[in-house]
């Protein structure tokens, strides 16, 4: 009887294994036996055994695909979750169909593993899965283990990476145009306000500034026909003068307007836009409505304005083009 394993008790009263190997000696009769005490070899193996079992379950359940494999890509084990990642339903489908459904990508990891040596073990690859009309993608970490011969593969679902990496790139191409459109916005707004300058000034030199010129030519004269003692053409000049001076300053209030109406000042925005629109639809015929909702917050002048050239701008057009009675803002 070789190698059986027997429980005893010590003479301190404590257990014991012991593995007996008996033997019957042909010359005389006796059998033989030889005790080994085997307790520190069981509770190694006992060791073993539980560090085994936690490993397979840490194997079978952990959120990382773990895949054992060939060189040349045959699958030697694998964990569940590797093969759902794959879209298998089980470990055994995974390994018997993988290298014939998955030729192209069996192709690039053999491609891969001949770069692989002693000294370069390790390779890092990404890659895309279809099933159905879902898309997976996955990161792969590899490493050769030279002595044995197979591959440790780690994968790691990397689909949401991607979908963020995808959104943050859309985003970035988003607000690039929204940059661009920005930058040509405000070449148009300054665009704009240079023709606006241009324009304001035009008018004031075609305008008041001609009829100061006239008024300090008048009043010049007058000056100098008073020295004479001709008094009525005097009084004519000045009264001349008078007149292009009256009228420089009408066409001075009208240029102010136009960069910013007094109004708005003085009566408020709503009040502006009713004064301005009944004053632009008068010819016309056309009556205006301003109906105001809502409790009046408080605008900046830059806002104000614009929305005082929309509707004054709006109420012209429709004065202008619609032939309607009424006009309602």
């Amino acid at each position: 009887v070789a190698g059986r394993e027997v429980p005893l008790t010590r003479a301190d009263g404590s257990p014991a294994w012991v593995r007996l190997d008996l033997a019957v000696n042909p010359d005389d009769g006796f059998i033989e036996m030889v005790a080994t005490d085997i307790d520190e070899e069981r509770a190694a193996t006992g060791a073993l055994r539980d560090s085994e079992r936690r490993y397979r379950g840490i194997f079978e359940n952990a959120v990382v695909g773990v895949i054992q494999m060939t060189r040349d890509c045959e699958i030697l084990t694998a964990n569940r979750y590797a093969a759902r990642l794959f879209g298998y339903e089980s470990v055994e489908a995974f390994a018997e169909r993988w290298r014939g459904e998955h030729a192209s990508t069996c192709d690039e990891f053999r491609q891969r593993m001949a770069t692989l040596d002693a000294s370069t073990r390790e390779s890092v690859s990404e890659h895309e899965l279809l099933g159905g009309t879902a898309i997976r993608w996955v990161r792969v970490l590899q490493h050769l283990d030279v002595e044995a011969g197979t591959v440790d593969a780690f994968v790691v679902d990397i689909t949401a990476e991607k979908e963020a990496q995808a959104e943050r790139e859309r985003l970035i191409r988003e607000l690039g145009l929204r940059a661009t459109e920005r930058r040509q916005l405000v070449r148009r707004l300054l665009s704009a306000g240079e023709e606006e300058r241009r324009e304001v000034a035009h008018e004031i030199h075609d305008g008041p500034v001609q009829l100061l010129a006239g008024s300090l030519m008048f009043l010049t004269s007058a000056q100098q026909e008073r020295e004479q003692q001709r008094i009525e053409t005097a009084d004519d000049y000045v009264e001349r003068g008078t007149t292009y001076l009256r009228t420089a300053l009408v066409e001075l209030r009208r240029v102010m307007a136009h960069l910013r109406p007094a109004v708005l000042d003085d009566l408020g925005l709503t009040s502006a836009i009713a004064s301005a629109g009944e004053a632009a639809l008068a010819p016309y015929g056309m009556s205006l409505r301003v109906e105001e909702l809502g409790t009046p917050g408080g605008l900046d002048s830059a806002t104000e304005m614009v929305l005082f050239r929309v509707a004054q701008e709006g109420t012209t057009n429709a004065g202008k083009h619609s032939h309607g009675a009424h006009v309602g803002i």
